[in-house]
């Protein structure tokens, strides 16, 4: 026993090396403690009543027993622990046989020698079955059960029989005969009922409640009939009573499985053994060897067919289960794919389409089987998609398509259709089988992308920017973009060229600069960044600034080069330009009354340049603090000043402010500031740069011109009044004694139709015209409704006369308050509106114009637009009409200002802003 406990121990280590140990699942896994040592005592005290149990099924005198069950249930109980325990568990086992030889007085000899012979069997069987099975014994498939076969029914019965011969005595082979045909039936029927009662017992192996009732009918109903077949009188022999017991063994195997056979079998080999060990039934036969031999073979032939109907009916079953939960599967999944899904016969009929398709077109499976699918595809699709679909299915191919589906909602969405071969197991085609997905997305995404791709080849080609691409794979073969060979001075029609076309036109002095930035971005893997010049086909020198990147193969080496190049010679002109313009700034600074000044927030310093001393007077230090500058601003422009500052932002960081200044010696100069404010990550301005000019001598200029333009506006205004007067009171008065004067001789009775009465007519409707435009001129010239009725009622009165009178149509808004405006204000807005509508009735081409009259705070604002073809606003400003100019100089006297916002074909925007009262008006002096 020591030996076997070896034996065990070795091929444990051998097995967890050959098998992982993550396969074992013992069925039987107690907890260490009292429920192991419970468990052996039931192995031990179950292999005694076993071995007595073997007792009553032995020949005797010949002590033959044509069954032996003890090694099969330690089989089965090795089998369903874990390894560890096996060597206690054969202890028992072995325990219980050793008692019962004791018991029945076998000698010492025989006994070692039986359990050797168990100890080889039980070894081989258990683990054979631990590698072929890993943890789990399902004879469920006829390859499973022929393994077990092949280890249970042969490789363990034939290590037994080779040594049990050595105890039982007698001629050898007959004794090898007996004992391999004994321990196989154990280890074919036993073993595999007891596990099944295990796995049934563990829930392992869950049974509904109707297999348990099926079972026991069958064997309430097969001891009966086994029992007569088997256990009759003695020396009857019916075999026709072996047909009875083929109903229970085909009802065992095709409907409750392999524990169900084996569990009937192992009834019937107890009976048939118990029959004719006591000399009844069929196997009662003289000689006690054949008697045996003839009893072992039915048991071998009666089960191994049946065993493997069960193996192939449980396999049938699975297979059909398997085949019915992939179809529930493939439904589940199909009904819940994100794709159309569909199938056809191979009658080229749709056959089933999935609920995704069912619920975009909100339509029955029945319309849309068969052909009723393609009614839902658009019309200038359906025969393209219906041809391919033949066509593919004809020749038996893949197929890819892409057509418009309709929604339920009426919506056409494109849709990219796959479709396969579907064939069955056998090799026979069975249809196809497609899935269809939704592409309307990528469809609008790729034109999109091809309009993106469009616009951006155009903004490079019309900024001047060049693509370009060098294959390194191809001995440096470059393509180049459309704007390309201009910049490096090729011909326009050259698509391809190399690197040596390349570098001939690089200027001789950026060569080695360029081809350093090359070399740095290949072997650092980035972007290259570099400006150089080339020598252009005339000669000339352009400047060029080129970006782009290598792309390397998986094994890191150059593929290509991807960049682009723009040409840069006029932004170098440009900054040439520009430094000049900065030295003559400087040469201008110096030369004129301006100071250059910087103002710190933190420290509240102001850096200033010595001019600053000229012009403010505050003596030469360089250095001064904000609050003694502001003090030094007249007290009435500081709020002004102050608000403008206050008002900059990262939005508006440009400063332009007009103020005055007080002296030391109390003179007051003019100035103008220009700046630009800078912020820190909060918004909040850190420094302002600017300059500061004495504009004094320009404001004392600007003050005369006013003075004179207002003048000018009162004269002109004057003139208009004196006019309107005389073109109302006299020559209007005229017109009407001459209309008078002509009605009266139209009375003198003349004949009607006479030459005479038709000139008089004429005369008379010419005298009527007149007299109307005479009066529309005076209204003109001067409006009695706005100096009697205010500015809104003249200026809606004016936009309706002038709608009658050029036949447009006018629409005025007004949102304005109730509040009187000044004359002056009120006169300067029905002038700017008389001169815009002119203006616009005359250049747009329109004949639909807007005008607004609103309040906005304490401003007053007038809008006059169209959607005509607009005009250059610098050309018309420097023009010889006065419109404009004339516009401007009226709002400038009531310190309003005019905006125009016009452009071809898009319309013009006329806007003129003035404040309401006289204290808006300091603040106008500050714009950003």
């Amino acid at each position: 026993m020591g030996g076997a406990s070896k034996a065990v121990k070795t091929s444990k280590r051998a097995l967890a090396w050959l098998v992982p140990r993550s396969q074992f699942h013992p069925a039987i896994d107690p907890d260490p403690g009292p429920a192991t040592w419970i468990l052996i005592a039931t192995v031990g005290i179950l292999s005694y009543l076993l071995v007595r149990l073997a007792g009553t099924l032995v020949l005797r005198p010949e002590l033959i027993w044509p069954l032996w069950p003890g090694c099969a249930l330690l089989v089965a109980v090795l089998f369903s622990t874990r390894l560890s325990l096996w060597p206690m568990l054969l202890l028992a086992g072995f325990a219980g046989f050793l008692f019962n030889d004791l018991r029945a007085g076998v000698g010492a000899r025989q006994i070692v020698l039986l359990l050797l012979s168990d100890v080889g069997e039980i070894l081989v069987a258990s683990f054979g079955l631990r590698c072929a099975f890993g943890g789990r014994l399902f004879l469920n498939t006829t390859r499973s059960l022929f393994k077990y076969l092949l280890i249970a029914g042969l490789a363990a019965p034939l290590a037994a029989a080779l040594v049990c011969p050595f105890a039982l005595g007698g001629q050898y082979w007959v004794s090898f005969r007996l004992s391999f045909l004994t321990e196989a039936i154990a280890l074919v029927l036993i073993t595999p009922a007891i596990i099944g009662w295990i796995y049934m017992a563990c829930g392992l192996k869950r049974r509904p409640r109707a297999y348990y009732v099926e079972l026991a009918a069958i064997v309430a109903a097969l001891v009966p009939a086994g029992f007569v077949t088997f256990v009759t009188s003695a020396g009857s022999h019916h075999p026709e009573l072996f047909y009875s017991l083929v109903p229970f063994l085909l009802w065992a195997a095709l409907r409750l499985g392999m524990t169900s056979i084996t569990t009937v079998m192992v009834i019937v080999a107890f009976l048939s053994t118990w029959g004719a060990v006591h000399g009844r039934g069929p196997f009662a036969l003289p000689d006690s060897l054949d008697n045996v031999l003839s009893l072992q073979l039915f048991l071998l032939c009666a089960a191994v067919p049946f065993m493997f109907l069960a193996a192939l009916a449980e396999q049938h079953k699975t297979a059909h289960e398997s085949l019915r939960e992939s179809e529930t599967r493939f439904r589940l999944v199909a009904n819940k794919a994100p794709v159309l899904i569909w199938m056809s016969g191979p009658d080229k009929l749709c056959t089933y389409v999935n609920q995704p398709w069912l619920d975009f077109t909100r339509r029955s499976i029945e319309a849309e089987l068969g052909n009723g699918w393609v009614d839902c595809v658009h019309p200038e699709d359906a025969e393209r998609c219906m041809r391919t679909y033949t066509e593919a299915f004809d020749r038996g191919e893949d197929f890819r398509i892409e057509y418009r589906l309709r929604r339920h909602d009426g919506q056409y969405r494109w849709f990219f259709d796959h479709g396969v071969p579907r064939v069955t197991a056998e090799g026979v085609f069975a249809g196809y089988i497609g899935s269809a997905v939704d592409v309307t997305e990528a469809k609008v995404a790729q034109a999109r992308l091809e309009q993106t791709t469009e616009r951006l080849r155009l903004a490079m080609e019309a900024g001047g920017i060049g693509g370009w691409e060098v294959d390194l794979k191809t001995d440096g073969k470059v393509r180049f973009g459309t704007k390309v060979p201009a910049l490096l001075g090729l011909p326009p029609e050259a698509e391809f060229g190399t690197a040596g076309k390349f570098w001939a036109q690089v200027h001789p002095r950026d060569r080695s600069g360029l081809a350093k930035a090359f070399r740095a971005a290949r072997e650092n893997h980035t972007e290259f960044d570099h400006e150089f010049r080339v020598i252009g086909h005339d000669g000339t020198l352009h400047w060029l600034r080129t970006k782009g990147k290598f792309f390397y193969s998986a094994e890191g080496m150059p593929e290509k080069i991807l960049g682009i190049s723009v040409e840069n010679t006029e932004r170098r002109r440009a900054e040439q330009a520009l430094r000049e313009s900065e030295e003559r700034l400087r040469l201008a600074v110096e030369a004129g009354r301006m100071s250059v000044y910087s103002w710190d927030s933190r420290t509240d310093k102001v850096e200033r340049s010595g001019h600053s001393a000229q012009i403010l007077g505050i003596g030469d230090a360089t250095s001064i603090t904000g609050e003694e500058i502001l003090a030094r601003v007249h007290p009435s422009d500081r709020e002004p000043v102050l608000s403008a500052i206050s008002a900059l932002g990262v939005a508006r960081p440009l400063l332009q402010i007009s103020y005055r200044m007080v002296r030391p010696d109390n003179s007051v100069i003019w100035v103008e500031g220009n700046g630009r404010a800078y912020f820190d990550e909060e918004g909040k301005i850190t420094r302002i740069v600017g300059m500061v000019a004495d504009v004094s001598e320009r404001k004392r200029a600007e003050e005369v011109l006013a003075s004179l333009n207002r003048r000018l506006i009162e004269a002109q205004e004057a003139d208009r009044a004196r006019i309107a007067r005389d073109l109302h009171d006299d020559i209007g008065q005229q017109l009407a004694l001459l209309s008078l004067g002509l009605a009266q001789v139209n009375r003198l009775g003349l004949t009607p139709g006479d030459e005479a009465q038709s000139m008089i007519d004429r005369m008379e409707k010419q005298v009527l015209d007149i007299t109307s435009t005479v009066n529309s001129l005076s209204h003109r010239l001067h409006s009695s409704s706005l100096k009697h009725l205010g500015l809104t009622a003249a200026a809606r009165s004016c936009c309706k006369e002038v709608s009658s009178q050029q036949g447009v149509e006018i629409k005025f808004r007004d949102r304005t308050g109730s509040r009187s405006l000044p004359p002056d204000l009120a006169l300067c807005f029905f002038r700017v509106l008389q001169e815009a509508l002119q203006n616009a009735i005359k250049h747009s081409g329109v004949r639909h114009f807007e005008v607004e009259l609103r309040e906005d705070a304490d401003f007053l604002e007038l809008t006059v637009s169209d959607a005509g073809s607009g005009f250059d606003i610098e050309t018309a400003m420097n023009g010889q009409g006065l419109g404009l100019v004339s516009m401007r100089e009226r709002l400038k006297l009531v310190n309003g200002e005019l905006l125009i916002r016009s452009r071809s074909q898009g319309g013009t925007t006329v806007i003129a802003r003035a404040p309401l009262a006289p204290a808006a008006s300091a603040r106008s002096l500050a714009a950003v």
